[in-house]
């Protein structure tokens, strides 16, 4: 790719998304300038879908509850759940090689209710070895409501 400055970059996507075409830094920098904007004299929109929505509104489908089919037991007692952590993404094979990000969210960790923790004698940082029927793992434990 060959840019002479970084607004070219920008302009490129205005290309290809006719919503921000209208849209340039020095037009930003006056104040401000909210999408869509298709055109250079568009002055933007106040907000979003302002006058309804372009497909209708949304429709909702309800779905039947389907219980897990692996419940706590004696041998698992507890619901393991995975989540996401805001500075890494999924399992951090490629954004924890940025250091920037490391600094900030430097390991994995489990989080823990307080009254479990308590009950099992587990403060924040602890180590613990989280196993599943799929595998085990060894993270720092993170307390949490």
């Amino acid at each position: 790719m060959k840019y002479n400055f970084i607004e070219e970059v920008f302009q490129e996507i205005g290309q290809v998304w006719p919503a921000v075409a209208g849209v340039t830094y020095g037009r930003i920098e006056k104040g401000g300038l909210q999408w869509p904007c298709p055109t250079f004299d568009h002055p933007g929109t106040p907000y979003l879908f302002k006058g309804g929505f372009p497909r209708g509104k949304a429709t909702f489908t309800p779905v039947k509850h389907n219980p897990s089919k692996e419940l706590p037991d004696r041998e698992y007692p507890f619901i393991l759940s995975t989540g996401r952590q805001l500075f890494q993404y999924h399992t951090g094979s490629m954004t924890r090689k940025v250091k920037e990000l490391d600094m900030v969210a430097p390991e994995a960790y489990v989080e823990m209710n307080p009254s479990d923790a308590s009950r099992l004698a587990i403060s924040t940082g602890d180590r613990l070895r989280v196993s599943s029927r799929r595998g085990t793992i060894t993270l720092k434990a993170l307390i949490s409501e």
